[in-house]
């Protein structure tokens, strides 16, 4: 199954003929993000947690959606964040019922306005990685 748009965008993982150990990487990003070294991680653990892979497989999704969306405003005349620069999400009512994945998009021409962005996907990973 593949998921993303483009090649450069998907989640490689090799084996290192030296070690044996694997070796994960995006192609677009390098360096790497820390969710890629985290994923790394569990994968050349000696007991893999398979819900907690599922989970980081999950987050880097949510990354690289948002860093999608960022690289399609910087031709418009807008902006991408993913925070608002004077509130904090967790002491304004409205934002704290926003969920954890989003993406602020502030607009050039009309300087008070602040669209905000939540990400979710409808997505079962047990399809992408063999269950228990």
């Amino acid at each position: 199954m593949t998921f993303c748009s483009s090649s450069s965008q998907e989640l490689r993982v090799t084996v290192s003929i030296h070690t044996g150990t694997f070796l994960v990487h995006i192609p677009q990003y390098d360096p790497s993000p820390r969710i890629v070294s985290e994923i790394e991680q569990r994968l050349n653990s000696p007991v893999p947690d398979s819900a907690k892979l599922k989970l980081l497989i999950s987050q880097l999704r949510y990354w690289l959606t948002e860093r999608r969306c960022e690289m399609t405003l910087q031709h418009l005349p807008a902006s991408a964040s993913d925070k608002i620069t004077l509130l904090k999400w967790d002491e304004n009512p409205i934002l704290r019922r926003i969920g954890s994945h989003r993406l602020t998009v502030k607009f050039q021409k009309h300087p008070y306005a602040i669209l905000v962005i939540t990400i979710r996907f409808r997505f079962i990973l047990s399809d992408v990685i063999g269950t228990d």
